[in-house]
């Protein structure tokens, strides 16, 4: 039997390793929030606001660099994968390529920057060091590939192995000693976690690439690497437009309200951000489906009611955090933290409404990047970017905190009614000539009458 032109069989184990992919993603995701929140709740309560507040700002500082280092290819990957397979061996080395030296140029530009400014303008320790190139590493995992290859499951059994080595040696300094954790050994767990999640990664595909990415010229990977960066300049400076609401706030708090205002911020986001990484699970989903989709030729009614069922299920799955909350911060607080973080309740609240928003930035999103509306993609968070940056310096020195979260409410307000507009828009542009082609075809059809 087919249902519309497929075998049922076929059809079904699709659906059957998709839901199995699901269920062990949601699985990986409830075992690495569930430990990862009552680890960084103990880091926060360990370390005090002011110490906190300094992880928070080496993790801006290393999220900056990555957002560099990916250069977009996080978004575009699963995109040029799906949409010319038969490059995939090419594409993955070219990336791979161009990320490396990215890296090494990052990496470079710190290590510069902190030998020429004096240590008070920048105020980055040895252990913070740690903690931002473990950050600045992670733009070199290849989970697009996975995503790709629908395995998804294998891929987050993968980061519950590098979570658990990280818990491991985190909770073994805090039962045998609790006065030594601070950052230098934060900075090196993070670091070992990270790289064995990577070589893991790479040990996996490496095995499954034929051919091996070695038989591909390395002069024919380095103008595909060109390309790729070249094609990606709209993505990555979409990138950098975002840092305004994200990783730059974070540093505006700091320079004007001190590690100890940022280490509040910090630890009410880290509430929140079990709502983030049920956005990110349920997108490695939809991601690759939504590529297919998007194919040029597939029927735009299809496109829309997928996005309709995506945007459902997500904001369903970010409600179950986002609504707790709105509604009971100050009580979150209390149970989890330590009384000096209690006072950023409001900032809990305005995370909450934030990924609100958040949820249709993250579908949306993701349909602009796959019909290759790159340069719509860069004005929306251009646009994000600067309005929250200029909230940042504004609303921080007289709200501090509290108007750090409202900056970055205010940028994703404008992401998501950028995207709403742009995606509808699109369909509307997209379903005309198709409208057209049904009705040329509904004439065609219709038998000619004959006079007597």
């Amino acid at each position: 039997m087919k249902l519309i032109g497929v075998p049922i069989t076929k059809t079904l184990r699709t659906q059957r390793r998709r839901l199995k992919n699901l269920s062990v993603l949601l699985l990986a995701n409830v075992f690495t929030a569930g430990l990862g929140f009552v680890t960084t709740v103990t880091i926060a309560n360990t370390l005090g606001a002011e110490r906190f507040g300094q992880l928070a700002y080496a993790l801006a500082i290393g999220g900056i660099l990555a957002v560099n280092i990916r250069f977009g290819m996080d978004r575009s990957l699963i995109r040029d994968l799906s949409h010319y397979p038969e490059r995939f061996n090419e594409t993955l080395a070219a990336s791979l390529l161009a990320r490396g030296f990215l890296l090494a140029l990052c990496i470079c530009v710190l290590l510069l920057s902190m030998a020429v400014l004096p240590f008070d303008t920048h105020g980055i320790s040895g252990g913070m060091v740690l903690v931002i190139l473990a950050t600045a590493l992670n733009p070199l995992q290849i989970a697009n590939v996975f995503d790709f290859w629908e395995i998804q499951g294998r891929h987050a059994l993968y980061l519950c192995v590098e979570k658990a080595l990280y818990f491991a040696m985190i909770w073994a300094v805090v039962f045998w000693s609790p006065d030594r954790l601070g950052l230098l050994w934060i900075g090196a767990s993070l670091l070992t976690a990270t790289l064995f999640f990577i070589g893991l990664q790479y040990r996996y595909a490496w095995g499954r690439l034929r051919p091996t990415l070695r038989a591909i010229p390395l002069g024919e990977v380095t103008r595909t690497a060109l390309k790729l960066l070249a094609g990606n300049k709209w993505l990555w400076l979409a990138g950098v437009a975002a840092l305004g609401m994200t990783a730059l706030n974070q540093v505006v708090l700091k320079q004007f309200a001190g590690f100890s205002d940022l280490g509040v911020f910090a630890a009410s986001f880290q509430l929140a951000y079990v709502a983030e990484l049920l956005v990110r699970n349920i997108a490695r989903i939809g991601r690759p489906i939504l590529a297919r989709r998007t194919i040029p030729g597939a029927r735009v009614r299809d496109t829309a009611r997928f996005l309709t069922l995506y945007l459902a299920v997500v904001a369903l799955a970010v409600g179950l955090v986002a609504v707790p909350a709105i509604a009971t911060p100050k009580i979150i607080l209390q149970v989890f933290f330590a009384a000096e973080y209690a006072d950023g309740f409001w900032v809990l609240r305005i995370f909450g409404i934030y990924f609100l928003f958040r949820i249709i930035d993250a579908v949306l999103g993701q349909y602009l990047i796959m019909v290759r509306m790159d340069r719509a993609f860069f004005t929306r968070a251009m646009a994000s970017g600067l309005a929250a940056l200029a909230c940042s310096l504004v609303l921080i020195p007289h709200f501090a905190a509290v108007g750090a979260a409202v900056a970055q409410l205010v940028g994703e307000i404008i992401l998501a009614t950028f995207s709403i507009v742009a995606t509808l828009m699109h369909l509307k542009r997209l379903a005309k000539p198709q409208q057209e082609m049904n009705s040329l075809e509904v004439t065609q059809a219709k038998p000619v009458a004959v006079a007597e």
